[in-house]
């Protein structure tokens, strides 16, 4: 089986999300935390066809690279220019779904797909509306730590 091939499995032992379960007091609503949504095969299995994409797809970026998959979007009419996501990042999407972290008629459309080396991050910022109201976080290959802001608090 090569790494496009790959799919993320549907099984039945995978945490599905429940809001309160879930919820992380970090003193701002809606932060949720499912530990271990994937296994170590399934998450070696993701690093596998994250770095088998063609160099063409990765954009450097201050700090990491990225790949914007599913669509560009469009800084001049808030939209999106859409486009298949591949197979496997389909496959995580579709169950992102069966999960319950997004409902059955808003499913994920857009993967923001960043590389951070040891030391690396982002600064502080909001996403745009593209990414409302909902967005899921899937951290690879080391734990990650987030600093999440009520958009009232000054930065």
């Amino acid at each position: 089986q090569t790494d496009v091939d790959w799919a993320l499995p549907s099984r039945n032992d995978r945490p599905e999300y429940d809001a309160e379960a879930h919820a992380v007091d970090c003193g701002v609503r809606g932060i949720a935390h499912i530990a271990e949504w994937c296994s170590a095969e399934e998450e070696e299995a993701m690093l596998r066809c994250t770095d088998g994409a063609p160099a063409h797809r990765w954009t450097q970026l201050r700090g990491r690279r990225l790949q914007s998959l599913g669509g560009t979007p469009s800084s001049s009419d808030g939209g999106m220019t859409r486009e298949p996501l591949p197979s496997w990042v389909q496959s995580v999407c579709d169950e992102l779904v069966r999960c319950g972290v997004f409902p059955h008629d808003q499913p994920p459309n857009h993967v923001l797909l960043n590389e951070y080396r040891p030391g690396q991050g982002i600064d502080p910022h909001k996403d745009g509306p593209l990414y409302a109201p909902r967005v899921a976080i899937l951290s690879l290959s080391s734990r990650a730590s987030f600093l999440f802001l009520e958009d009232s608090v000054a930065r």
